[in-house]
Formats: structure tokens, sequence, C-alpha cells
């Protein structure tokens, strides 16, 4: 019981410290700055991406960068139609920290039809559809992932479109030319060695002095 105790204190104490030295995860804010339209002359519909306030995030997350609303006055029967119809929306990022900001735009096209009451849309981002800034140190990547089409008229009924944003410092660095396979690997740090190599020889001494007087307590008894 005490062996399985002192190994779980040990764990901890190791834990406690990649935790410590990871730090506390970045906290930063996205809107969409601007209103953009997306429509043709001679349809009664469009589609928007309406301005929004920050909202906040803390650490990397999938996250709804834009929200999407539809707007037709057509029919069902007879619904506005679109083909590969462009559109273009901004996102602005802020490192909270820093208080540093970036925009990033990002475009892709539509397909389908509109009406009164719903859509039928078929989304294509356009290449690039990941973007890259640096903002208080850090690096932030955005990738658009989702686009969920709007079902009809008005906020409730809008729809979304889903990045994912990674972040990581910038003075990690990434290695030039072909993929490097130890790229991946994390090395602990040098506090954290030093760290396992004290504890880990104590552990085992102390297990090895504890199994030399069980094995003593057993001769004597026979």
């Amino acid at each position: 019981m005490k062996t399985a105790f002192g190994l779980l204190t040990i764990t901890a104490m190791i834990t406690l410290s990649l935790k410590a030295q990871a730090g506390p995860l970045p906290a930063w804010s996205y809107r969409t700055p601007t209103n953009s339209i997306a429509g043709i002359d001679g349809l009664t519909g469009g589609l928007s991406f309406p301005n929004d306030d920050y909202a906040s995030v803390v650490g990397g997350a999938i996250v709804p960068i834009t929200a999407v609303y539809s707007w037709s006055g057509a029919p069902a029967t007879d619904p506005d139609r679109v083909t590969d119809l462009p559109y273009l929306f901004g996102v602005e990022l802020r490192d909270d920290l820093s208080a540093t900001t970036a925009y990033l735009s990002f475009e892709g096209t539509l397909t389908g039809s509109l009406w009164r009451t719903g859509t039928e849309l078929q989304n294509v981002f356009s290449d690039p559809f990941s973007d890259t800034t640096t903002l208080g140190g850090r690096v932030y990547s955005v990738t658009l992932e989702q686009f969920d089409a709007p079902t009809g008229y008005g906020v409730a009924n809008g729809g979304r479109i889903w990045a994912r944003v990674d972040i990581r410092d910038a003075d990690e660095g990434r290695p030039e030319g072909p993929s490097n396979p130890l790229e991946n690997i994390h090395v602990p740090e040098p506090s954290t060695l030093v760290l396992i190599g004290t504890t880990v020889p104590m552990v085992f001494t102390w297990y090895r002095g504890r199994r030399e007087k069980r094995i003593s307590s057993m001769t004597g008894r026979r």
C-alpha cells in the first residue's frame, strides 16, 4: 500500500512539473468586423455574413468563425438559383494579453437554391482555406472546417462557418524542407529530467530496503 502511495506521489510531482512548464493557455477573441453580402442582380435573395461582437476563447479550439444569414422573396416552387456564387468574409483575431489584432479573409462559392423559408446550398471553400498570423509572440493558424447552410430567413435560422484555430509559441519554430520524423516527439525540459533523475533512484533505494527487510523478517520466522 505504501509502495503504491509513494509511486503515485512521484507521478503527481512529475505531472505538476510538466503543467507548470507548459504555462497558462492563451486567451484570445475573434469577430466578423464587417457585414459582407453575396447576391446576384435579378434575384430576390442572397446571403450575408454579418458583423459580430468579439467572442472570447481560451486555447486552441473549433469555433463558429462567422454566421451566415439568407433571405429570399421567392416561393419554394420557384426558388432563386445560384451557381458558383462567390462570397468573401473577414475575421479579426485578437490576442487578449497583448491586445494585438490581425485581419484574415476567406472566400468560397455556393451552388443551389434559396426561397422564403429555406435553402439547399452546396459550399466550396476557395484555396487557400487556411491562414496564419502572429500576435503577441504566438502563431495563430485558422483553417476553415465546415459550412452549415442557413435553414431559412432570420437569425434563428442562420447558418455557420466553422474553423479550427491552432496556437503555438512563435519561438517554437518548425523544420524547413521535408517533414521531420522527429517533429512530433516531445523532449522533456531539463528541470523535468533532473526531477526524474533524482526521484527514480530514491524510489528504487526505498523499495529495495523494504524488500530486504521483508526477506529478513520471513527468514527469521523459519
